[in-house]
């Protein structure tokens, strides 16, 4: 009777354990088809994109040379080449001049850029730096875009010698006083070159 009632209890907790095991595969595989489904829409997600494209027009400025003439001249008119072009704008003496002569130049920059623009500096230099005086000056108000303005460049020779000469504009946008060291500034330079050489006197 006994022997008969254990071999009954061992076969039921084998009967149960089998259902156990069913319901626990069960469970696993339930909770791992909604955890992938889960993870599936959360790498959905995760690797979802959003692209926003927008042109920005920032501006520009573009002053450049548009003219270079001579205005006067102390001696007799001497042999002068003059040229220009975007940036840069050069005077050339073809032949020498006599010592004391000066000259004046007008020159005309235009602002071809879309921002307005204000001269920043203007600076004169010489090679050798005596023997020869450079000067002149160029408006400070503002240049709109499409507008010029004309400048002036005066050399004075007072000793004999061979002189490099020229002048630097630096221009920047209108309001740059707006704006911090960090932030920047837009800013374009021109320069104007030149060489002339001055001699005791001129042989006619």
């Amino acid at each position: 009777m006994i022997v008969i009632f254990k071999f009954n209890f061992r076969k039921k907790r084998e009967k149960n354990r089998g259902k156990r095991v069913i319901w626990q595969v069960l469970a696993v595989w339930l909770a791992l088809t909604v955890g992938v489904g889960v993870m599936g829409s959360a790498a959905a997600l995760w690797y979802d994109s959003l692209v926003i494209e927008e042109e920005v027009n920032t501006g520009n400025i573009d002053p450049d040379f548009i003219a270079l003439s001579v205005v006067g001249e102390s001696t007799t008119p001497a042999a002068i080449t003059l040229t220009y072009s975007g940036n840069g704008a050069t005077i050339t003496f073809d032949e020498p001049v006599e010592l004391g002569y000066s000259a004046t130049f007008n020159y005309k920059i235009t602002n071809n850029g879309t921002v307005p623009i204000s001269l920043k500096s203007l600076a004169f230099d010489s090679s050798p730096e005596v023997g020869i005086v450079v000067g002149g000056s160029f408006p400070t108000d503002d240049l709109d875009p499409g507008s010029s303005r004309t400048g002036v460049l005066t050399i004075r020779v007072d000793a004999v010698g061979v002189y490099d000469f020229g002048a630097t504009l630096i221009f920047e946008q209108w309001n740059a006083d707006e704006f911090s060291p960090l932030d920047g500034s837009w800013q374009e330079t021109l320069k104007i070159n030149g060489r002339i050489e001055a001699v005791a006197s001129v042989v006619p």
